[in-house]
């Protein structure tokens, strides 16, 4: 899904970027109710989708601005496999992820409350890219 309305999940454009992502590949990101789009680093953030292609902004250094029209690249779809970065202790197959530190994923601990950002489709290390199945919930959650 490439930058701009997104009105089957909300109401809100992505009109402004939090940070330079051009580097954060495989991370979460969340959409705060003034269509700013932020790595997301809390399981208490609402999950909005995982970043394909990052970019910065029209104005680089300058946060928040617009994003360079087109540029920006996610997947929010429910459902669908996304290459994702794992964090620290990695992640195991099979497991629920949610988000943890810089926008990695993790094993989710299982805390009622928290977001849950999907399942993980293969195992991979600290760093490393792993396929998830984006299928955000709040925990409690059963595959």
């Amino acid at each position: 899904m490439a930058f701009g309305y997104l009105p089957y999940k909300t109401p809100n454009p992505i009109n402004l970027i939090g940070s330079d992502l051009t580097s954060f590949e495989g991370h979460g990101v969340y959409l705060s109710a003034e269509g700013e789009i932020t790595l997301a680093t809390s399981k208490l953030e609402i999950p909005y989708a995982v970043i394909a292609v990052g970019c910065d902004s029209e104005t680089p250094g300058e946060y928040p601005s617009a994003p360079i029209a087109g540029s920006l690249e996610i997947v929010d779809s429910i459902g669908c496999v996304v290459q994702a970065t794992a964090g620290l202790g990695g992640v195991f197959a099979g497991s629920q992820v949610s988000i943890g530190p810089a926008s990695h994923f993790v094993d989710d601990t299982q805390v009622a409350g928290d977001w849950v950002w999907g399942l993980a489709l293969t195992s991979a290390t600290a760093g490393q890219q792993f396929l998830m199945r984006f299928q955000p919930a709040k925990t409690p959650y059963l595959p």
